[in-house]
């Protein structure tokens, strides 16, 4: 009896859901514009096809266009590909479901980064007149304005100092730390390990407005030294210091880091440490070449995660650094651009201050992408 054979069929690829995913992505932006703008007008067919009837239904046709384009490609993909892989259409139309839910996630994400870079380029009378509409003309003189009208040159390189210093203090704390926690046998261990756990439970906004007070009671220790000592009064302070608030920074995201970090040292098999020993490597030697190299995946995601954080931070820059505008970050200045340009209902100026913010964090994820995607899979840490 012969042996009943099924018919197979190559996989299409990946080119046809990629132009699903972006028909449907188009779809659903295209469908956010005509909402914002108004929403949709369908046609009046009460008195016949008239010619308003009739373009009003082309205008409906064209703007549910890209949907009956993906659903049709959509259903190529699902009919091919059942073959292909054996699998029945039901199953691969869930699995679109699913996709489709996260298209439309995606999207709704999107919108709001796609309507605040075209209004950065829109003038003060074209947003008054419709806040959702696209600009005429591309005029980048928002850009030029928010840049010399304001201190932002002053804003991105106090961001950059702070940031830049509190990934890198944070970094040699991270690693050093972690290294005696999870490779070294000492009485305190238990009660380091400990601290660090308890440390991490407790949000750091609830410890700012002690915090406040503990630095601005040690800066008034530090002014009445100095005036005992050279008989003139001091000017030094903790709550208006670029530096004391990098350090805070960067002491206040190590907790959850060194709780996972330690983890990862502890997994380092101890031969390699031991062989490096027998060789006459000094511990300089054993963090930089071995710990180093096994730890760097999740060290590198948890560096680019405070990065992206401090970038942003704004409750504790205004705090300590909201009474003098030079040391002023980026969270704070943009608050200032806000209050003086809407009084004069320049908001193009107000979105195009925040695609400057915004935009080096947009290039440090595109980037490093999969290492922040990454960053968390024991796996990967420890290849």
């Amino acid at each position: 009896m012969a042996n009943k054979t099924q018919s197979y069929r190559e996989p299409l690829g990946k080119a046809p859901r990629i132009a699903i995913g972006l028909l449907l992505g188009l779809q659903i932006i295209a469908l956010l514009f005509n909402i914002a703008n108004g929403g949709i007008r369908w046609p009046d067919l009460s008195q016949g096809l008239t010619p308003t009837a009739v373009s009003d239904l082309g205008a409906v046709i064209g703007l549910f266009l890209p949907a009956l384009l993906a659903i049709g490609l959509l259903l190529v993909v699902t009919i091919h590909d059942g073959v292909a892989h054996r699998e029945t259409p039901l199953s691969v139309v869930l699995r679109w479901i699913l996709r489709f839910l996260l298209i439309v996630w995606s999207a709704l994400v999107l919108f709001p980064v796609i309507w605040m870079l075209y209004s950065s380029l829109r003038t003060a009378m074209e947003f008054i007149e419709s806040p959702w509409a696209l600009p005429t003309a591309f005029d980048f003189s928002n850009y030029v304005t928010a840049w010399k009208e304001s201190n932002f040159a002053s804003y991105v390189l106090n961001t950059v100092l702070i940031t830049g210093g509190t990934t890198v203090l944070f970094f040699l704390m991270l690693t050093t730390t972690s290294y005696i926690l999870g490779k070294y046998k000492f009485k305190l261990n238990k009660v380091f390990n400990g601290f660090y756990f308890v440390a991490m439970m407790i949000p750091s906004i609830l410890v700012l407005v002690p915090l406040y007070f503990q630095l601005e009671g040690v800066g008034e220790l530090v002014n009445e030294i100095i005036l005992a000592i050279t008989g003139e009064a001091g000017t030094f302070s903790m709550t208006d210091n670029r530096v004391v608030l990098l350090i805070v920074y960067a002491v206040q995201a190590l907790p959850p880091s060194i709780f996972l970090v330690t983890g990862f040292v502890r997994s380092i098999n101890n031969s390699f440490l031991e062989a490096a020993y027998m060789d006459g490597a000094g511990e300089w030697y054993i963090y930089q070449k071995i710990i180093l190299p096994f730890i760097k995946p999740i060290v590198l995601f948890q560096c680019l995660t405070v990065f992206m954080a401090t970038w942003n931070e704004y409750t504790m820059a205004f705090t300590f650094l909201g009474l003098t505008e030079e040391h002023h970050t980026i969270s704070v200045g943009l608050q200032h651009i806000t209050e003086i340009f809407s009084r004069g209902q320049e908001f193009g100026v107000i979105f195009a201050a925040l695609t400057i913010s915004m935009a080096p964090i947009l290039v440090l994820y595109g980037i490093f992408q999969k290492q922040i995607l990454n960053g968390t899979d024991s796996a990967e840490g420890l290849k």
